[in-house]
């Protein structure tokens, strides 16, 4: 049975006595019984013969948040969570980024992501350059700023600004352990709402404005905290910084030029949307879309996910001969930029689009041999067209990221899939092709239709491999004011 809990479990005198020896002994206990196969029930029950009740909720609590954040944080059963905060935290590739890509800019400007660099190079390793991270909850993003910068955290909310400490104190011990002669500046977390900062002294920040103040989630940055008018005062007195906000974010026509806007995804989702300003823009005008893979494992898990990746950064680096951690490489018969960078847990690749936005493809009446799906971070930044364009794909259905090509392509951005057949979408027609075919359907994708993924299976008794039958995709979406069902195999 799942326990539930409030969203911010314990005040602050049991957060403290958490952090201590008692609350390790007793969190140590909960794992030792929870691998015992002890239910939870069961479990807080036991822990409650030792513990007051809010010290045995907070412990059961961390116990399911430590196995959540493994999979953003390859050290997330080692830290403090809270729910929220948790849910909201950059995960650790995307920080790891961040920190990579800002102070490359400082290393040798726009010019460091445009070249190859030597393998010998890594930008700027325990500088002292300031980096003011704002509203910077539990520090996921502070960890990545901090391996290139001296980092000050600021938080509002005073549970998560305790916890915060606590664990930018238990995560340098951890990356101590890892890289023994790494140098850190600085990383040091303030209680202080960002309003209260003077702002005169702010040099290269990073802020991640509050995107559900009132409880529910917005898009709209005038309904964040803190909100546009405030971003507009931080940029007109310190114009070189970084926003973090959701995909389906607007443009913040308020703000000065030049600001580059770049949406990231890992493990085949788009996470987040970053507004670079200042010094740190380097594509005005054009949209970036940027997938950061992990060569041990998928980014921010620590372990790869069963069929998650079928494009590692090791690929990409057959591509780029002998390229060290630290450098880039621009692949002008791919439109693609690659970025490969390293914190002490993993090794990543970040694979870049840069495009005008808003562009359609070439118009197709028909499907050719194969199919390919751009990466969630291509469509979210409107480079559908602009990528399809430079390689003559066709869209066959207007508004509908299914492009059509005559040839098979490998590339990180983007999903090949050859095609087997074409057919109105009836559960028994297609059900009569896998038999003949001796096939069985290991993937549903749909797009532009109201068909549910979950209602074709049940139709289609799909997704059990039987003796010698191979896998298809089934991909369904709507072509001449009828839904059409794409069987294919994929490629990549």
């Amino acid at each position: 049975m799942a326990m539930q809990f409030p969203a911010e479990c314990g005040d602050l005198a049991t957060w403290r006595w958490l952090f201590g020896p008692a609350g390790e002994a007793a969190l140590l206990r909960a794992e030792n019984l929870a691998q015992a196969g002890v239910e939870p029930l069961r479990l807080l029950s036991q822990l409650r013969k030792d513990l007051a009740p809010p010290q045995a909720n907070l412990v059961l609590e961390q116990m399911t948040l430590r196995q959540t954040a493994l999979r953003k944080f390859p050290w997330g059963d080692q830290l403090f969570w809270t729910r929220r905060a948790l849910e909201q935290a950059s995960d650790a590739a995307i920080a790891a980024y961040k920190g990579y890509r800002a102070a490359a800019f400082f290393a040798g400007g726009a010019e460091t992501l445009h070249n190859a660099m030597g393998p010998e190079w890594q930008p700027l390793r325990g500088a002292s350059l300031p980096l003011h991270d704002l509203c910077c909850g539990l520090g996921g993003d502070a960890w990545g700023f901090a391996r290139y910068f001296s980092v000050t955290g600021y938080e509002a909310d005073e549970l998560t600004a305790l916890i915060a400490r606590e664990n930018a104190v238990r995560w340098v011990e951890l990356l101590r352990r890892e890289e023994p002669t790494l140098n850190l500046s600085r990383l040091a977390i303030l209680h202080q709402p960002v309003e209260r900062i003077c702002l005169g002294e702010i040099q290269n920040w990073h802020i991640d404005p509050d995107r559900r103040p009132a409880g529910s989630r917005t898009t709209e940055w005038q309904w964040h905290s803190p909100d546009g008018a405030f971003l507009q005062q931080l940029v007109a007195n310190s114009p070189t910084g970084v926003i973090k906000g959701a995909p389906a974010a607007p443009r913040i026509a308020e703000l000065a030029e030049p600001q580059t806007r770049e949406w990231i995804s890992t493990r085949r989702e788009c996470r987040q949307q970053l507004v670079w300003l200042g010094d740190w823009s380097y594509a005005s005008g054009h949209h970036v879309a940027t997938r950061i893979v992990a060569e041990r494992g998928e980014a921010g898990d620590g372990r790869r996910e069963a069929g998650e990746e079928r494009w590692e950064a090791g690929e990409g680096r057959r591509e780029t001969q002998a390229l060290g951690y630290g450098e880039s490489a621009f692949h002008p018969n791919q439109g693609m930029r690659t970025n490969f960078f390293a914190d002490s847990w993993c090794r990543y690749a970040a694979y870049s689009f840069v495009g005008e936005p808003g562009l359609s493809a070439a118009p197709s009446e028909t499907w050719g041999p194969y199919l390919y799906e751009p990466d969630p971070a291509i469509l979210a930044a409107d480079l559908g067209g602009a990528f399809a364009r430079q390689w003559d794909w066709g869209q066959v259905v207007p508004e509908v990221a299914y492009y059509s090509a005559a040839t098979s392509r490998r590339h990180p951005l983007c999903s090949c899939f050859g095609v087997l057949a074409v057919l109105p979408w009836r559960a028994g027609p297609v059900r009569a092709w896998l038999k003949e075919n001796r096939r069985y359907v290991a993937e549903i994708k749909k797009r532009g239709v109201p068909l549910r993924p979950e209602d074709v299976r049940q139709q289609l008794a799909a997704g059990s491999a039987a003796g010698d039958l191979q896998p298809v995709v089934l991909l369904l979406t709507s072509q001449n004011n009828r839904v059409v069902a794409i069987i294919a195999e994929r490629i990549t």
